[in-house]
């Protein structure tokens, strides 16, 4: 039997509000897990950051090992030696490098700029979205110009691969940096869940906050472009025609792109006369969004970019319907048990809510697993296994 082959996993968690790309990296390996058995690599998952010993127990694979990458930057005492040392002699005399890295590696995924994988022959890369160039203004101009300029390297050798999550990711590039010479390798994801619904667990999470009528779910983070604002004056609207019904907003109310969003959005629902319908949970811990999601009557997702949805992907495997705005990668992500409306029309949305309460729409079932096998079968092809 041929060796295993030896796949690196990287992950970095320097705010909580990055979990998602955790999570992301976490289905690659329980895609891994579905593979035939003689196919299945030694995954070495290398993480650093604000992880919890919980989230990595999480993921089951039998041919998994895990490394907690140290900080390298964390010396205060190498970046002063270092900043003095590339003034006068353009380079860092003390090099930021990790002895203990995993040295056998066949493959590192997302690949980095860390100098400890420059041994490493097959480099795979992944962006997420191009959100610094659709929100620029959510990023410091230096971040923007530093990336850039790293971020061309990596296009411009053709022996790279880049990894995206969407056609509509696929289509920025070649907007944005239309000379790239790397290869390009389109993998939407998919989600694995360990979530076993139950009575109990449901009247539990019910309990917990007080949910005493049909309710919409919006799962996301409080982020400008997530577009929390145009639900909340949907919500004003529907108020006009229904009463019962609740809308429930997971996900951390701060964020460093605009600390007074979440202070605004309350402001306006107290301002006019809405905050007995909405409950707002913070960050929960997986099971209970998963739980709360599929007790819902719909999920809404108004973002005004993505680069592929988590909670859209998730509303699929609980086979729920959802209301999402009408940006190209949901319709890409999105066939079926769908209203789209204009991404910044509180009137369309309220229509679409009006449906669901109103029972004026058809859920046809869905059967997930199809988009797991297509999902794997692009992962025996990204990783030659």
């Amino acid at each position: 039997m041929a060796e295993r082959k030896q796949i690196g996993i990287y992950t970095e968690m320097p705010q909580k509000e990055l979990y998602a790309a955790f999570v992301y990296l976490s289905n690659i390996i329980n895609g891994f897990n579905l593979l035939e058995e003689k196919s299945k690599p030694n995954v070495t998952l290398i993480y650093t950051g604000l992880f919890k010993e919980s989230d990595i127990k999480e993921i089951k694979y039998p041919y998994l090992e895990t490394y907690n990458a140290p900080d390298v930057y964390k010396s205060s005492f190498k970046r002063l030696v270092n900043k003095i040392s590339r003034r006068l002699f353009r380079k860092n005399i003390l090099p930021f490098f990790d002895s203990k890295f995993p040295r056998n590696l066949d493959i590192i995924y997302p690949a980095n700029t860390r100098s400890e994988i420059d041994y490493v022959k097959e480099k795979i890369f992944w962006k997420p979205d191009f959100q610094e160039k659709h929100y620029p203004e959510y990023f410091a101009k230096s971040y923007i110009e530093l990336f850039d300029k790293n971020f061309s390297l990596t296009l411009n050798n053709p022996n790279n691969t880049l990894v995206l999550s969407s056609l509509d990711c696929f289509n920025d590039l070649k907007k944005f940096f239309p000379e790239y010479k790397c290869k390009v390798f389109v993998l939407p994801f998919v989600v694995f869940m360990n979530y076993k619904p139950s009575k109990e667990l449901s009247k539990k999470i019910l309990d917990k906050f007080s949910i005493n009528a049909p309710y919409f779910i919006v799962p996301n983070q409080f982020w400008p472009h997530k577009n929390h604002i145009t639900v909340i004056k949907a919500i004003k609207l529907l108020k006009k025609t229904h009463s019962n019904f609740k809308v429930i907003f997971t996900g951390h109310t701060s964020t460093n792109r605009n600390k007074l969003i979440y202070e605004e959005l309350i402001k306006y629902c107290e301002d006019n006369d809405i905050m007995s319908d909405l409950i707002f949970t913070s960050f929960l811990p997986k099971n209970e969004q998963l739980d709360l999601i599929n007790n819902s009557i719909c999920l809404i997702q108004p973002s005004l970019f993505e680069g592929w949805n988590t909670s859209i992907e998730e509303a699929k495997y609980l086979n729920k319907f959802v209301i999402a705005s009408d940006i190209a990668v949901h319709k890409e992500q999105l066939s079926e048990n769908v209203l789209f409306f204009s991404q910044k029309n509180e009137q369309e949305l309220c229509e679409s809510m009006k449906s669901v309460l109103d029972n004026r729409i058809e859920l046809k079932p869905f059967n997930y697993n199809t988009k797991v096998v297509e999902f794997v079968g692009k992962l025996k092809i990204l990783f030659n296994l």
